[in-house]
Formats: structure tokens, sequence, C-alpha cells
């Protein structure tokens, strides 16, 4: 299926790219299986698809996964990467949270791209 005719792809209409939360694995497969622990080892949270950028914040400390996640290029015709700032409420390992300046990855695919999730 086309991603024009997806119910989650999330573009305009008219928009040749919009945002799609489910090709994030097509562009770096090692982010599954992902895990956020605490200092007793303890699994808070697991990489799941759809992932929306705004979730970046509870990851901030798994070194793993920050590394896949800013080094993620787009090898796929049809997929890109749009970087943004925002201000956005940052956790720390205990769940502490502040206010703080977040880099965001949005993955977009084209209307023409076939990702086969719906399949």
């Amino acid at each position: 299926m086309q991603c024009i005719n997806c119910r989650f792809w999330q573009g305009r209409k008219g928009a040749d790219f919009g945002d799609c939360y489910r090709v994030i694995t097509k562009v770096e497969p090692k982010l599954e299986g992902s895990v956020v622990v605490n200092d007793n080892d303890v699994v808070l949270r697991r990489f799941n698809v759809p992932f929306d950028p705004h979730d970046i914040k509870y990851w901030l400390w798994n070194s793993q996964f920050m590394e896949l996640y800013r080094n993620m290029e787009v090898s796929q015709l049809g997929i890109r990467i749009e970087d943004t700032i925002e201000d956005d409420i940052l956790y720390d390992q205990s769940n502490g949270e502040r206010v703080g300046r977040l880099k965001l990855r949005f993955i977009q695919t084209h209307k023409d791209y076939e990702c086969k999730e719906e399949e």
C-alpha cells in the first residue's frame, strides 16, 4: 500500500512527504530490542513501533540507543529525515522532569512509498 492511502501516514493534503512513525526500523533496524533500564537494571521502557519522535525524551539515558538514533541515515528512496529542535519536558534516570531543548528526528515518507506495514 502506498503511504498516501495509509491511515497512519501524517502527510498534508497535496504534500509529497509526511511523517510516518512506523518506518524507523527500516532506517535503523538495530533500534529494535532496545530497552531503558534504571540503576537496578529494571526495564523501564522497551522500544516499539510506532515511535513518536517526541518519545526520545524517555531514551536520553540509553547511550547505545541515542548513538543509533543520532547517526541514523536514510539509504532508501522515498524516506527522508527532518531534524528539528523543540522545547519539551526532559526526564533524567530517576524520572525527574525539567524543561529543555530536544533534538527531534522526524522520519518522513514520500506519498508513493510502499512500506508493507499495513499488509
